[in-house]
């Protein structure tokens, strides 16, 4: 068979009703940080401030549309430019106390020397939510006075010290997450990763955070040590689809192909129709010469996910298995 045959498959009234179903014409979250060009990382703190929202969520996964992905391209643009993204969540914040349906996506976004205009529909947003129509009068600054100072980080070595002498408080545990978050944002995955192992130490294992080091891990270069991070958030937690999708990709990339194959099946079990899995999956069979079922999931995914940045890959692959 050739390509007609995965189109085949996708035009079938199954294929149909999956799609319809499913997240067509929507990203998970690595799809987005795939157009993007950002890290998954990244995408996660985005959602967790607020400055992109999922249109659904179904098992835990997060579902971004076209909005959210002109909204993220804002994001790296301004980002790219100085803007830090909690700097954007104090100011977006403030908008909509005033216009709690405005977003990012519908804000005309000018750079003026270090301020930012926040047009929408050819009118200046105060922070209050008042309309200036005078754009020759100040405009909007995310990086004014007027913005809170970034929380001060008691440094690592004294919380170390806490940990040590057993004196850890509430206290310790914010400014831990603070100070990871701080450094996530800044690109400092080295010293996020050390901020983040003293929050476990101090708090305790927790599986969204194991599965945040594990990220930050793998980043790092350390595919070894992501690969434990994400055993242990599954241990903690098996629900977490995402996690177990992160963990297929490494042990793939360890060259543990039975082991990844076993771990994205898993992850069917929770989310039958995510399509990261089946693609990933689809991968992984196809490392271990299992052609035939590969090409069933490489369909799945085409019908799941017919317009992600991953599709014509999938459809090449999916004729080669064919051929």
């Amino acid at each position: 068979m050739s390509r007609n045959s995965c189109n085949a498959a996708l035009s079938s009234e199954s294929a149909e009703q999956v799609a319809s179903q499913s997240a067509q014409a929507l990203h998970t979250p690595a799809m987005l940080a795939s157009v993007l060009g950002v890290s998954l990382a990244r995408i996660r703190s985005w959602q967790r401030r607020g400055l992109i929202r999922p249109v659904k969520i179904v098992k835990r996964v997060p579902y971004f549309d076209f909005p959210q992905l002109a909204t993220g391209k804002r994001l790296v643009s301004l980002i790219g430019q100085g803007i830090s993204p909690a700097a954007l969540q104090k100011k977006l914040n403030l908008i909509q106390r005033w216009l709690p349906d405005v977003s990012l996506a519908e804000l005309s976004v000018r750079i003026e020397g270090n301020s930012i205009l926040l047009q929408r529909q050819g009118e200046l947003l105060e922070t209050d939510g008042q309309k200036r129509l005078d754009f020759g009068e100040d405009p909007i600054d995310f990086r004014d006075s007027s913005l809170p100072a970034a929380i001060p980080i008691t440094p690592l070595a004294t919380s170390l010290e806490s940990v040590q002498q057993g004196n850890s408080t509430l206290q310790d545990l914010f400014q831990l997450r603070c100070a990871a978050e701080q450094h996530e944002d800044a690109g400092e995955i080295d010293e996020a990763i050390q901020a983040w192992r003293m929050f476990l130490l101090v708090g305790g294992p927790q599986a969204e955070i194991c599965f945040r080091l594990g990220e930050l891990l793998y980043l790092a270069g350390d595919s070894v040590a992501a690969r434990e991070r994400y055993y242990v958030a599954l241990e903690i937690d098996p629900t977490l689809v995402e996690v177990r999708a992160s963990l297929g990709c490494v042990l793939m990339e360890l060259g543990e192909t039975d082991l990844a194959i076993a771990a994205l099946q898993g992850a069917l079990i929770w989310h039958e129709n995510f399509p990261d899995i089946h693609y990933h999956l689809a991968v992984a069979l196809g490392n271990a010469h299992r052609n035939s079922e590969a090409r069933q999931h490489w369909q799945r995914f085409l019908a799941l996910a017919p317009t992600s940045p991953w599709s014509e890959q999938a459809r090449i692959n999916c004729e080669r298995l064919n051929d």
